[in-house]
């Protein structure tokens, strides 16, 4: 007559929620997640900081005739260290992206990859839990719940190990723009 009695444990879960797709996730899973969205971040701002260098070394280049004309007038900067400095920066900035970018690619495909096993399991036993007419009929053969599960769990694992970070970095790369655009 009413709705049936919810259980205590369970959390409720608005449909087109995130939380629907990482509710499988544990602690090992978070964790990752936090250091894969940390990698995200910082290569997703790596682009705007890149230019941020490249300015600067262009304006220690723009620099440099003036600062020539100064040392045969007896000041003696070298405008060469400016360069190199800066050039040392994208050095750093490099290997710096190439650690963020491993640690994004990484952990967000092993989070995914932990996930979907984890969903593989729950989805099997929800069907070996059906009555044995439900295998019986023509709608439910042997190979379509094979590929049903197999299918739906790739997609899955698509959205978590591609398009979350694919999101982190491009909301990243757009929020820096603007301290980009100070400097």
């Amino acid at each position: 007559m009413g709705s049936p009695p919810k259980n205590k444990g369970e959390r409720k879960i608005e449909r087109g929620s995130i939380a629907i797709i990482l509710r499988y996730a544990d602690c090992v899973d978070v964790l990752l997640m936090l250091m894969g969205a940390v990698g995200a971040v910082g290569d997703g701002m790596s682009t705007n900081i890149l230019l941020i260098f490249a300015s600067r070394i262009m304006n220690s280049l723009g620099y440099g005739n003036q600062q020539q004309q100064q040392q045969s007038s007896g000041t003696a900067n070298n405008y060469m260290s400016q360069v190199e400095k800066c050039s040392l920066y994208f050095v750093y900035l490099g290997l710096a992206v190439m650690l963020l970018a491993f640690m994004e690619g990484y952990c967000w495909s092993k989070t995914s990859e932990r996930q979907v096993l984890r969903i593989r399991y729950k989805y099997l036993e929800a069907v070996l839990r059906q009555e044995v007419g439900f295998f019986e009929s023509q709608e439910a053969t042997t190979s379509e719940i094979i590929n049903s599960i197999s299918k739906d769990t790739s997609l899955l694992q698509e959205v978590l190990s591609e398009k979350v970070q694919l999101h982190f970095n491009t909301l990243f790369f757009i929020k820096s723009t603007k301290y980009t655009q100070k400097n």
